[in-house]
């Protein structure tokens, strides 16, 4: 009994505890809408688990059935209570995750243009990560769990965490599009419409595949099952992030795929799979062949940047593993390549960012960046008012001017480290895009244009 009466009170306390924090939250300024929304479920999920708790306390369990079901409740209290903390943690420098305003603002647009218009925001993590949480789907589970009727969240409501040491850091944030990519693949079911796309003959293929690799060193046919279960969740995951890459790619060009590789070539282990995410080297292959396919190679090809040529290394090392869940997964996907690829083009659609809409920009760009100036306007040939840049387009060029730099530009700031150097470019691309979506909006409302 004394045990029993340890794990009430913890849950008790964890529970007043996390109500208080609660409360504070709710008197700081709210960011959006978004927050709001979230914040007010997290509060009702909390009061109602304090009720149960609260009830749990109160009864008197007898026999031992009855003590070990109030013990199941209370341990998933506690541990739904800190799921609830977890994401409470949203809030934290909630005031200051309007930085990168401008990334979010592009991610926001993107969600119009895609037909997703679901809700996500920013959580500061001091991991240093980027990561998508799919923050509706994961307190449904936990509501519907709990007595009583909590409503539902919008199912692809979502958090994207990242470093807050990066908060300003531009070039960085181009990661978002990768995060932003997994909302995308879950809020239109492309995993789904991936196998949905297989021919017969390939379906077929794949579960031989699956089968044949789950057998490997078992002989118990129950067994199997499971194990091509196992197997077929790794392969989902895989499909999930290959999409997302693809995803990323489409909608931000180059400056995704130099995002990814300024972030994984100092971190090692190119060749190693995992349950969640097929091997960098794996993943670098599939979008350098993306870009050639889009017709980016000429473009990012850049003369004394090794980059690229670190790219085309890493993405063919071997993939040795003796896990029979990758080896099989690997192999269907060798299978799924060009179906995955044009299932995120057609969801992409219209919505890509395409070489043209860039070198039509390119040059004048890399001037306004090599005088110090923000590329926010752009004279259209013809035209007798300036247009904003592409968000985009100015991500862009600000990865090439943090790769190659310019002879003039370093003659004038000959002792700027590159860390120097980049922190000059991230200030560029923020105060150009704050300009170019002022700009956008300005001519919205001239033109009377819906937003």
């Amino acid at each position: 009994m004394s045990e029993m009466l340890r794990i009430d009170r913890i849950v008790e306390e964890q529970a007043e505890s996390l109500a208080l924090l609660l409360s504070q939250v709710a008197l700081r300024q709210s960011p959006s809408a978004y927050y709001d929304n979230l914040l007010g479920y997290l509060a009702g999920m909390c009061a109602r688990i304090r009720d149960e708790v609260s009830q749990e306390i109160a009864l008197s369990a007898t026999t031992e059935e009855e003590r070990l079901a109030r013990d199941q409740l209370l341990v998933f209290c506690s541990e739904a209570l800190r799921s609830i903390h977890f994401y409470v943690e949203c809030f934290e420098h909630a005031d200051e995750l309007t930085a990168p305003a401008p990334m979010m603002q592009l991610l926001r647009r993107m969600g119009d243009r895609l037909s997703i218009a679901k809700p996500f925001l920013l959580k500061g993590s001091t991991e240093f990560n980027y990561t998508y949480w799919p923050v509706g789907r994961d307190l449904n589970r936990l509501a519907a769990g709990i007595p009583g009727d909590l409503g539902v969240l919008d199912s692809h409501f979502a958090v994207f965490s990242f470093p807050m040491s990066l908060k300003r850091d531009m070039l960085s944030s181009c990661a978002l599009a990768h995060e932003f990519g997994h909302l995308v693949v879950d809020s239109k079911g492309l995993v789904e419409d991936v196998g949905s796309r297989l021919a017969p003959e390939e379906q077929r293929r794949m579960a031989e595949i699956l089968e044949r690799h789950a057998r490997t060193g078992v002989q118990i046919d129950f067994e199997i099952a499971t194990r091509v279960n196992y197997a077929n969740h790794v392969l989902a995951n895989w499909i999930h992030e290959t999409l997302a890459d693809s995803i990323g790619l489409l909608l931000f060009g180059p400056a995704h795929f130099y995002t990814f590789i300024y972030w994984v070539i100092p971190m090692g282990s190119y060749g190693a799979d995992d349950v969640e995410h097929p091997s960098t080297s794996y993943r670098l292959g599939l979008m350098l062949r993306g870009l050639e396919a889009l017709g980016w190679t000429d473009t990012v090809r850049i003369d004394g940047d090794d980059s690229w040529q670190q790219a085309e290394q890493m993405s063919g090392l071997p993939r040795p593993s003796d896990d029979y869940r990758f080896q099989a997964a690997s192999e269907c996907m060798a299978l799924m390549e060009d179906v995955v690829w044009q299932v995120a083009q057609d969801c992409c659609g219209a919505a890509w960012f395409a070489p043209q809409d860039y070198t039509s920009a390119q040059d004048r760009m890399h001037g306004l960046l090599q005088r110090g100036i923000p590329p926010a306007e752009l004279l259209v040939p013809g035209a007798q008012r300036f247009d904003p840049a592409h968000p985009v387009a100015i991500l862009n060029a600000a990865w090439d001017f943090y790769r190659k730099g310019f002879p003039e530009w370093d003659s004038c700031f000959p002792s700027l480290s590159r860390c120097e150097r980049r922190a000059f470019v991230n200030r560029l691309a923020v105060k150009a895009m704050e300009v170019a979506f002022v700009l956008a909006a300005q001519h919205q409302l001239e033109s009377g244009e819906q937003g």
